[in-house]
């Protein structure tokens, strides 16, 4: 969903899809990513399932697409951090 946003913004010159895409990143970094974990579910805000690999490289790739668009170091160094947690 992020990399659609993202895609959208690009193709449509439409700062505000951008925008959603990186909010939406933002919220799945602060709310499923705890202790250098990710979850796959919440419910009522309480983390359930443990992410899987998949989970991981779709993540992974929407934080490597923000920041191909903002230069913003903090996302490569996210995907590192997701990348590491893998290993």
């Amino acid at each position: 969903m992020v990399q659609s946003f993202l895609n959208a913004g690009e193709a449509f010159n439409e700062e505000k899809y951008t925008k959603l895409g990186i909010n939406l990143d933002n919220y799945l970094h602060t709310h499923f990513n705890k202790n250098n974990q990710l979850y796959r579910v919440s419910i009522d805000s309480k983390l359930g399932t443990l992410a899987v690999f998949e989970d991981y490289a779709y993540l992974s790739n929407a934080y490597l697409s923000v920041f191909d668009q903002t230069n913003d170091k903090k996302w490569l160094d996210r995907v590192i951090t997701l990348v590491n947690v893998m290993n």
